[in-house]
């Protein structure tokens, strides 16, 4: 549930479940952001503000740098994971240009379009003719394989981009399989990972099998406008900056936020504690969610696993739920109603809108993307709000003439429908998470 400071303007209370969009602020992390708000600037050393404000950013790489296995060095604060991403890219494209050297990159067919888009426009603007682009297809299973991408290297190939885990599918790709074959196959192609929807779910070590991987700190419950980026120092000598001018001179420069990073660099040793045991209540609830979908008469298809944790994230829930004439948007629309926040698989119109290029590559039908939502826990996900959301899934697909007449009137309540909902779960005990031990 939203925390006081996030309620809406009305009071009513928020069931947040689009956390793999962004997480909220705890106070114990908050207070670390506002520790150095007002700080010095960490570039001058000269005087006591800017030197305790260079001291925390440097306490951050290490931290940081402890968590994931690798040097201090190795970690560059950007804004974002779409600047870090953009860092590697463009930093190779330019790189090559400037000696007019080939360049052929290669991306899996899902990723985040700050990458997809990023390598198009690159290509789109080479006027040396040196760029050259494909991506890899998905399995059956949703993944990438090593052999796919194996099948497509070329000489000139010098970028292979696949990201840890897919930010609406949860999918989990195999890229430590890939990045050790890789390596030991082709050690002159840089390995890059977009791991944003996987760190804090995941405790990542990538030294051993990327050359650079990204993330952002607002996924893991510190705030917007900071991000990270890995890069191994022999890697990093082989891009240009996209900025220059500043303290990250090797590849990005500017002023550092330093309150942001000492947020985010507290935010991610806090995520990772009891990582264990925090995916195991995650992978229950998740499973709770199906279950109650299942026993309300919900139809539903999974986009992922149902029953395997092995390559699939546990706080994601991608479904398309099948309903004679409830579309996403309008099951959406209605679950904000109620204080449910969910996000959506693509638009109620199928044939104006364009489809998720992730549903499109899973091979998703009209029907699949006209029901898909994108459900996604946190940490402070509870089993009551999980509750809450399946008594509203429940009713948001009951026979239209009751939801139809709830949503084009917009009321958030047909108190009669949903005591009767929150009986039901009351009387069956199964539906407890003390008594279920995963999906049926």
């Amino acid at each position: 549930m939203y925390p006081d400071a996030l309620k809406c303007s009305n009071r009513m209370k928020r069931y947040y479940f689009d956390n793999n969009s962004t997480t909220w602020v705890p106070d114990n992390i908050l207070r670390h952001y506002l520790e150095y708000v007002n700080c010095g600037n960490p570039s001058n050393i000269h005087h006591v503000s800017g030197r305790l404000s260079a001291k925390a950013i440097q306490k951050s790489k290490d931290m940081i740098a402890a968590d994931l296995s690798v040097a201090p060095l190795d970690i560059v604060f950007t804004a974002c994971a779409t600047e870090s991403n953009n860092a590697i890219i463009q930093g190779l494209v330019h790189a090559h240009a400037a000696v007019k050297k080939p360049l052929h990159i290669l991306t899996s067919c899902i990723e985040h379009k700050c990458v997809l888009e990023t390598v198009t426009k690159m290509v789109e603007s080479d006027n040396c003719g040196i760029l050259s682009y494909d991506t890899v297809p998905l399995g059956s299973d949703g993944t990438v394989t090593w052999n796919a991408i194996k099948s497509q290297l070329r000489p000139e190939t010098g970028l292979v981009c696949v990201m840890y885990a897919n930010n609406e599918t949860g999918i989990v790709q195999p890229v430590e399989e890939i990045g050790r074959k890789l390596r030991a196959m082709r050690p002159d192609i840089h390995f890059h990972v977009d791991a944003v929807a996987a760190i804090g779910k995941r405790i990542i070590k990538p030294r051993g099998f990327c050359h650079s991987m990204s993330f952002s700190g607002h996924k893991i419950h510190a705030v917007k406008g900071v991000g990270c980026l890995y890069i191994d120092q022999e890697a990093s000598k082989k891009l240009m900056p996209l900025t220059f001018g500043g303290r990250q001179q090797v590849v990005r420069s500017g002023t550092d936020n330093t309150a942001a990073i000492w947020c985010m660099a507290n935010a991610l040793a806090l995520v990772h504690q009891k990582r264990r045991e925090k995916n195991n209540r995650l992978w229950r609830m998740r499973g709770f969610i199906l279950n109650g979908l299942k026993r309300g008469g919900v139809q539903y298809k999974v986009f992922g696993s149902e029953s395997s944790r092995k390559r699939q994230l546990e706080n994601t829930l991608l479904i398309a739920i099948y309903h004679d004439t409830m579309c996403n948007l309008k099951l959406v629309k209605y679950l904000d109603s109620v204080g449910v926040s969910v996000s959506i698989g693509s638009s109620c119109n199928t044939k104006s809108a364009k489809a998720s290029h992730v549903l499109n590559a899973m091979g998703a039908t009209n029907a699949d993307r006209r029901g898909t939502i994108r459900i996604t826990m946190s940490d402070y996900t509870t089993m009551d709000d999980c509750k809450y959301l399946v008594q509203h899934l429940v009713r948001g697909c009951a026979p239209s003439s009751t939801v139809g007449s709830t949503i084009s009137l917009g009321s958030r309540k047909n108190p009669s429908t949903l005591q009767t909902l929150k009986s039901s779960f009351r009387r069956n005990p199964s539906t407890s998470l003390s008594n279920w031990n995963g999906p049926a």
